[in-house]
């Protein structure tokens, strides 16, 4: 038997190891959130290095199992969308010069191109107020210039029939319980009519403040362009919820966001102007592009900020249970730091863009690659484009569009932005 003094021995040695465990975690979840801190307050970039002998366009094409389609994507700064086909080549493309950046982007059911960014100024690009000269640019099928709307727009818009057109809205404001004196991002849900007007707006800092159980996390100023702010938020995806089933998390009123800063998605009642779901602190790190899949499953792009590689989540959003996930073999062979995006194929396949390599590539159920594309545009230094995001039509979606008979119309038979019906 252990006699006393033994026991007290090691008694003293289990707290004092438990106490110097404590502090290790402790310190290292202090480094974790400083490194996170650093890198939400980075800018963004437009172009990245090439890997050497890196070749362009489709470098993989399993088409036994690749899922068809017309692939869409956006480059950032060359403000340039371009439709290919599943061999790379160039189906139609859209460009404005008078944009600095483009962001997120609808290519409606008519043809009609719709896209979010920053305008030019008269001023260096590099010294522009990343919040001002917002707008939303819509174009023809054949990249005629129909309309254009002045609005503090960023990230996303989302189209869905019969449903109102979703955006976010930047909006500073003091909040005290916050920061005393820098003002605060905070991000507005906004749907706006076929005109481009605002119709309602909610306050992501006022539903999440309000929400029973969330803890918003705290984030430091960031003089991101001289601009000092509290980024709060960072809100990226914002999307209408189309499913019908009798939990109220799938209400077809309801949307989905993702909140990047607060490493959440949450789903919004929007007619009750309440949060009823949140999901992601402690487990996602810097996430974007949570989307609602047929199975009532939400399909998540985690950054992993802090963590140096991405991944690929599908969550039950019932359970809160991770059921699939997708991860390079060779973890930090797959990063993006920001943006980024996935999509879930009707053959069950996942097409992932990962953003800050400009790259895009399909994976079956099994995680293999079976598609794989990096843009061939590049900068005067040879460095590789950006990617905001890469999606894939059906062939009859395009095909369609092709048609004679449904060749986007300009002029007084289609105005506004979208058809609101």
């Amino acid at each position: 038997m252990v006699n006393k003094t033994t026991q007290s021995i090691l008694w003293i040695f289990l707290v004092v190891f438990s106490g110097c465990s404590q502090n290790v975690d402790k310190e290292k979840q202090v480094d974790l959130n400083q490194i996170k801190d650093q890198l939400r307050s980075l800018p963004y970039v437009s172009f990245s290095k090439t890997q050497s002998g890196q070749e362009s366009g489709v470098v993989e094409n399993n088409e036994e199992v690749s899922c068809p389609g017309y692939n869409l994507y956006v480059t950032r700064s060359l403000c340039l969308a371009e439709l290919l086909d599943h061999k790379g080549n160039i189906v139609q493309s859209w460009h404005d010069h008078t944009f600095r950046i483009w962001q997120d982007f609808e290519l409606l059911p008519d043809g009609t191109f719709l896209v979010i960014g920053q305008k030019k100024t008269k001023e260096k690009a590099s010294l522009e107020d990343p919040f001002e000269n917002r707008a939303i640019l819509k174009l023809s099928w054949q990249g005629e210039k129909l309309e254009e709307i002045s609005i503090q727009a960023h990230h996303e818009i989302h189209f869905s029939a019969g449903k109102p057109l979703l955006t976010l809205l930047f909006d500073h404001r003091s909040i005290p319980e916050l920061h005393s004196k820098t003002p605060v991002l905070d991000n507005r849900i906004a749907t706006l009519s076929e005109h481009g007007e605002v119709i309602d707006s909610l306050s992501l800092y006022d539903l999440l403040n309000g929400t029973p159980g969330f803890k918003l996390q705290k984030v430091k100023e960031s003089d991101y362009l001289k601009v000092k702010h509290i980024d709060l938020v960072h809100t990226n995806t914002v999307e209408w919820i189309g499913l019908e089933a009798n939990s109220p998390i799938y209400s077809r009123g309801n949307i989905i966001v993702t909140m990047r800063h607060q490493d959440t998605v949450a789903i919004i009642d929007w007619e009750k102007k309440r949060v009823v779901w949140t999901w992601g602190q402690g487990e996602l790190s810097g996430p974007h592009d949570a989307t609602m899949l047929e199975n009532g499953n939400i399909l998540i792009f985690d950054n992993g900020l802090g963590r140096e590689w991405s991944r690929v989540v599908e969550m039950n959003p019932l359970s809160k249970e991770i059921v699939w996930e997708y991860r390079d073999p060779e973890l930090k062979n797959f990063y993006s730091t920001t943006r980024g995006t996935s999509q879930r194929l009707p053959n069950g396949n996942t097409l992932i863009t990962e953003s800050n390599k400009g790259r895009v590539f399909e994976v079956l159920p099994s995680g293999e690659v079976v598609w794989d594309f990096y843009t061939p545009h590049k900068n005067n230094k040879g460095h590789r484009a950006n990617i905001i995001r890469m999606r894939r039509y059906s062939l009859n979606y395009i095909q369609n569009i092709q048609k004679p008979t449904k060749t986007a119309i300009s002029g007084p038979e289609n105005p506004g932005l979208y058809p609101s019906e």
